[in-house]
């Protein structure tokens, strides 16, 4: 499969096609979210090309932004490898057949299974995955264990595409290849979704003051009509007092009048 492939039709060998409405509703959105994740990080995403000469494989690692979190960032890589049928005429990487690693929590809980079993991953980094998503089928989250669209991944693709990062001749000054070098810089999956669950602790607390902090300020705040100097109805903001007054009158009866008055504090 290569990386286009993938993009027209994850599913393909299952022998499903997914259709041409859906494959654009798909590009769209996910063109959207791209952009406007894009825009955030100021146009730049980080990310490291290397060449495996004896093999002829190209592998990429790419640090994609998550959505929700600022400044949290997930491990893509992808290695584009050639047989003889293209190694001599392969002037762009999308005609190579491409792997894929992620510790994107939607690759790990419902794709990298599926991955693996057919191929579709980047071996060098298994000690990287989840031990449960390697051992175990996704029968929730994926009951049918078929390759998908991985939102990371599609990020990636475009952002290859939007940065020429498919033609070979952009990869002239790609580090040589060293698995030892990549795994140390690739964060296990396990680990970087148990820090992807603190941050959105930290930002659920973090709304919840605001919100309180915002409905204690409204709670202190009392909206009046009074009158200003030349006798017209406005609005006044602010703190309401009330305060009792009490007046005696003399003779029979001694009748008590008692009024209340309030004051804006």
């Amino acid at each position: 499969m290569t990386f286009k492939d993938y993009i027209l039709n994850p599913i393909a060998d299952s022998g499903a096609v997914i259709g041409a409405t859906t494959r654009e509703f798909m590009r769209t959105s996910y063109t959207k979210k791209f952009n406007d994740v894009l825009m955030r990080e100021n146009g730049k995403l980080d990310y490291t090309m290397y060449h495996h000469k004896k093999e002829n494989a190209y592998i990429i690692h790419l640090k994609i932004p998550s959505e929700t979190v600022r400044k949290f960032y997930y491990d893509v890589v992808l290695r584009f490898t050639a047989d003889a049928s293209i190694k001599d005429a392969g002037r762009s990487l999308d005609m190579y057949n491409v792997q894929f690693f992620s510790n994107d929590p939607a690759f790990v809980y419902s794709y990298a299974h599926v991955f693996i079993n057919r191929g579709l991953f980047v071996t060098d980094l298994s000690s990287k995955m989840s031990t449960k998503a390697k051992r175990e089928a996704p029968k929730e989250k994926n009951p049918q264990d078929l390759v998908g669209y991985v939102k990371s991944f599609y990020f990636a693709y475009l952002f290859m595409q939007q940065r020429g990062l498919f033609k070979s001749y952009a990869w002239g000054k790609a580090e040589s290849y060293s698995k030892n070098k990549l795994l140390q810089v690739v964060e296990n999956a396990d680990e970087k979704i148990a820090n992807r669950v603190d941050e959105g602790k930290k930002i659920s607390r973090k709304k919840q003051r605001d919100a309180e902090s915002s409905d204690a300020k409204k709670a202190s705040h009392t909206r009046l009509l009074s009158k200003d100097g030349l006798g017209r109805m406005v609005k006044t903001t602010g703190t309401v007092k009330s305060v009792r007054t009490t007046k005696s009158s003399g003779g029979l009866g001694n009748v008590r009048k008692t009024k209340t008055t309030r004051k804006l504090k």
